[in-house]
């Protein structure tokens, strides 16, 4: 199965029934995992909100993952997700990780470990659907449960849960628990270096304006129609901010990237005032002589010319052809990119 396949399963699944999807979860994970494994593409990692109020910056964050990586996987909150395990027991690394935390003092406390996954509560899953459904079906998206280890601790009759993130080696096939907390990444320039998370923030400084109030379908078909200009785009905007991170993005806009923008702006507006003066220029002479051949009672004349438009279509197929042309040519500066989604913000 492909990754749009998986996802449109499983968040109908979890609406429907959130045991069903559980297991399915179980049952597509590692697969999931491995269709995100290629070297050459670019992922990031977002995590569902776990406060209502956060949603419109998750929605902010979806879009820019969406431009500056080629897939985003998107993993359940900690409040509202929900954990399905297949009970196969396994104490690889997990001692160590508790004993490291100071949460056990010998192995004998550990009564049990559960593999499994914190996966989407039907609301998430709700939410996802109805607001990027045109993400995940143009494969931008994906869904990501969270593998966890589940140590069950202490006395039987009164027992701590402990949820221990997890790592599934897709090569050794077994799961991992990593000693050291990794740090969540919004967009996929975001590392533990200092520099780069000074950078992802002046792109997302710069970007928010530009898709802020773009509903998912309008967005994935600016998308879809330049794709070809979003490779470009992420490396010119990654260069010029790795260039200027002692700015803050409203400057480097306002320095860098706005005059390109105006320019392609005064471009098209110079291309499309052209354009529609040849038009009319076209169809006010070829009226303004079959007037004067009437007037002059030439029928024969007038009717001549009418038929004579058929020449005048060729001319007018090819100011079509030039106008599309000259308007692709401003695609050449791959800001081409803000100033359309600027355009369709402004509507």
């Amino acid at each position: 199965m492909n990754l749009n396949s998986i996802n449109k399963e499983l968040l109908i699944d979890t609406i429907n029934d959130e045991h069903e999807a559980g297991t399915k979860y179980l049952k597509y994970a590692k697969e999931i995992e491995s269709l995100c494994d290629d070297p050459l593409k670019l992922y990031s990692n977002l995590e569902f909100p776990d406060e209502e109020k956060d949603y419109n910056s998750f929605t902010q964050k979806v879009y820019l993952s969406s431009i500056m990586s080629d897939i985003s996987k998107i993993t359940p909150s900690s409040k509202f997700a929900v954990y399905y395990g297949d009970n196969r027991y396994n104490k690889y690394e997990v001692e160590e990780l508790l004993k490291h935390h100071k949460l056990i003092n010998n192995s004998n406390d550990i009564q049990s470990v559960t593999e499994g996954y914190f996966t989407f509560s039907d609301y998430e899953a709700e939410f996802l659907q109805s607001n990027f459904e045109p993400l995940f079906e143009m494969g931008q998206l994906t869904l990501s449960p969270k593998p966890n280890l589940m140590a069950i601790v202490g006395e039987k009759e009164n027992p701590n849960f402990y949820t221990i993130p997890a790592e599934f080696d897709i090569e050794e096939q077994k799961w991992r628990a990593p000693l050291y907390n990794g740090n969540q990444r919004d967009i996929p320039i975001r590392n533990q270096d200092t520099s780069n998370d000074t950078q992802s923030t002046i792109i997302e400084e710069i970007m928010i304006p530009f898709i802020s109030g773009i509903s998912a379908k309008d967005f994935s078909l600016i998308l879809r129609d330049e794709a070809d200009l979003i490779s470009s785009f992420r490396s010119d905007l990654l260069k010029i901010t790795n260039s200027n991170t002692h700015q803050e993005g409203r400057e480097i806009y306002q320095d860098l990237i706005r005059p390109r923008i105006d320019k392609i702006n005064q471009k098209f507006k110079s291309i499309s005032e052209l354009h529609s003066f040849k038009m009319k220029g076209v169809t006010v002479f070829t009226a303004a002589l079959s007037l004067l051949s009437l007037s002059a009672g030439d029928y024969m004349g007038a009717t001549s010319i009418m038929v004579g438009v058929g020449t005048g279509t060729a001319g007018l197929i090819k100011f079509e052809a030039d106008y599309h042309s000259e308007i692709n040519n401003l695609k050449n500066d791959s800001m081409y990119l803000l100033w359309k989604l600027n355009n369709l913000s402004k509507k």
